[in-house]
């Protein structure tokens, strides 16, 4: 990242010519002026603050991302002519490409499609902008099969939209959220692969450019999409503006009920399957990233288990933190509770030994506030047919775990994958739906202010990576806690808080990206959220009036 503050003599050019006559020691692909995310052919004023990011700032990253995505789906329009593609949810790092209708995208379409992506990189074509007023936009998103749903926003886009097109062909124009990079040959390192029915866009690694994400199969993450896409369907949901629709027709409440429903069948089912099983596990594990869901999960299978007969413990490993003059610190000397070093691995391992042989064992609790582990007389005993069910971020970590034979385990891994894209081309990611829970978690019940959450964040992240993401394959079973509606719920109390954040902070370009996303969301009632939902877990009972 490199910043500059406009001379009069620098004024009135374009902020890509700008940084092209510095001196830098990276190649920018993104660009802002006065903390603003902007186009790269937008002109630079005298006094403006401005700023460029490389391919391995995240900035710059998300921008290589989307503007690889356009090239992809403007390859295949152009040369498949079948149907309605396109990219949806990400997996093994690369982003999973299809066709609505399920057709087929064979081996030799994708080299074809990866000769003339190819083929446009090397010709170094700009992304030109043209900058329409919404009606225009509008009428053009209704021509483009491809984008059939986008029109509907309407009033929600801006009065001004900068439609993108590749080189001088205007036969293919797309509107993204957040600027594009300005020129394809930004892209080079890619790659394409089948994934049937459809196709895996491969991406660069941030911190290598040069070098692609190694992929590994993931069956159990597909299933859970194919899971997730079943009850989109049921619900008759494609993107968010089906959803708005539904809203604004009056159905809210009918969505957010059946959506609930059908989450708690999958919970059952897990209940079923652990159940019929129960003669051999012996504790079930419950793991994620950080606001997945995973307390109210934990709790929700208990019951269900419960309406099975059984009588199942459930133990948190925040219990089992180390105390704070004992964590072990970060890179900023901070308390680094990502880190399973942070558990007492050894008083864990006892504890479960000891449940597991039928002892009744004093199990302790952690005083965040104090920052020590406590015993207030809390004793449990293991029921004979009846498991035990553990609950953490670090549950799919083996240590925890080494001494119990593995098919005594099973382990679920919680993740929160957002059901609706808000349309073909503009995606909300997992990390984008956990933050936003995570706000609102924090703000209501822990007095945090939006900035704290997000200075935390990076942190949050590294630590998934580090020790819960390489894990998750060992998983048995992946349990989707994300919610159809759960984002227009959300709204109501982020978008306010993001709002404040003002155009001087570091985590103003963080909140217009939210921000971003969350004008394209209607909002909607929290009163008919279920008590026991999910979402219960970072918006509290509610306090909307009837």
């Amino acid at each position: 990242m490199k910043n500059f503050i406009i001379t009069k003599e620098e004024s009135g050019i374009s902020i890509f010519k700008f940084f092209n006559k510095q001196i830098l020691d990276f190649v920018p692909i993104a660009y802002s002026i006065n903390n603003v995310l902007v186009p790269h052919d937008t002109l630079v004023e005298t006094n403006d603050f401005v700023e460029s990011y490389s391919l391995t700032h995240k900035i710059g990253y998300n921008v290589y991302k989307q503007s690889l995505a356009f090239l992809l789906s403007y390859v295949v329009k152009n040369l498949l002519l079948k149907g309605h593609f396109e990219l949806s949810h990400t997996i093994s790092k690369s982003i999973y490409g299809h066709y609505k209708d399920g057709t087929l995208i064979t081996k030799n379409e994708i080299l074809t499609i990866k000769a003339r992506m190819t083929d446009l990189i090397k010709a170094d074509l700009p992304f030109n902008i043209r900058r329409l007023q919404r009606e225009d936009a509008l009428e053009i998103f209704k021509q483009i099969g491809n984008n059939n749903e986008k029109y509907k926003f309407e009033d929600k886009f801006p009065e001004e939209i900068p439609m993108y097109n590749i080189g001088d062909d205007l036969s293919y124009s797309d509107y993204y959220y957040e600027p594009l990079a300005p020129s394809t040959k930004y892209l080079e390192t890619f790659d394409l692969i089948q994934f049937m029915p459809g196709l895996l866009l491969r991406l660069a690694k941030r911190t290598d450019p040069s070098k692609l994400f190694d992929f590994a199969e993931q069956p159990k993450i597909f299933d859970m999409i194919d899971d997730t896409n079943r009850i989109t369907n049921i619900l008759e949901l494609s993107y968010m503006t089906s959803l708005n629709r539904q809203i604004i027709e009056g159905r809210g409440k009918e969505i957010i009920l059946i959506s609930e429903a059908l989450q708690e069948q999958k919970v059952a089912e897990i209940a079923n399957h652990i159940s019929f099983n129960s003669y051999k596990y012996q504790i079930i594990m419950i793991s994620g990233p950080s606001s997945s869901g995973k307390t109210t999960f934990s709790k929700k299978l208990k019951v269900a288990l419960m309406a099975h007969g059984h009588k199942p413990i459930l133990m948190s490993l925040d219990d089992f933190y180390l105390n704070r003059e004992d964590t072990p610190l970060d890179e900023e000397g901070k308390p680094d509770f990502e880190n399973i070093q942070s558990i007492d691995v050894n008083l864990f391992q006892d504890t479960l030994t000891q449940l597991i042989i039928g002892e009744e064992v004093e199990t302790p609790s952690f005083n965040f506030k104090t920052g020590k582990r406590e015993y207030n007389g809390k004793k449990i005993k293991k029921d004979r047919e009846s498991p035990i069910i553990i609950e953490g971020i670090h549950g799919m970590n083996p240590i925890l775990t080494n001494k119990v034979p593995r098919h005594m385990k099973y382990i679920v891994y919680i993740t929160a994958l957002t059901p609706l894209n808000l349309d073909p081309s503009n995606h909300i990611k997992t990390s984008e739906a956990r933050i936003i829970r995570r706000m609102v978690r924090d703000n209501r019940f822990r007095a945090f202010d939006i900035e704290r959450t997000l200075s935390l964040w990076r942190n949050v992240r590294k630590g998934e990576e580090n020790n819960i993401f390489k894990y998750q394959e060992f998983a048995d079973i992946y349990f989707n806690s994300s919610l159809t509606h759960e984002l227009n719920v959300l709204k109501v109390y982020v978008e306010p808080l993001l709002k404040k954040i003002s155009q001087e902070s570091k985590y103003y370009k963080d909140a217009q990206h939210l921000l971003n996303i969350l004008r394209y969301c209607e909002p909607l009632d929290a009163r008919w959220v279920p008590s026991n939902s999910i979402l219960r877990e970072f918006i509290g009972q509610g306090d909307i009036d009837d």
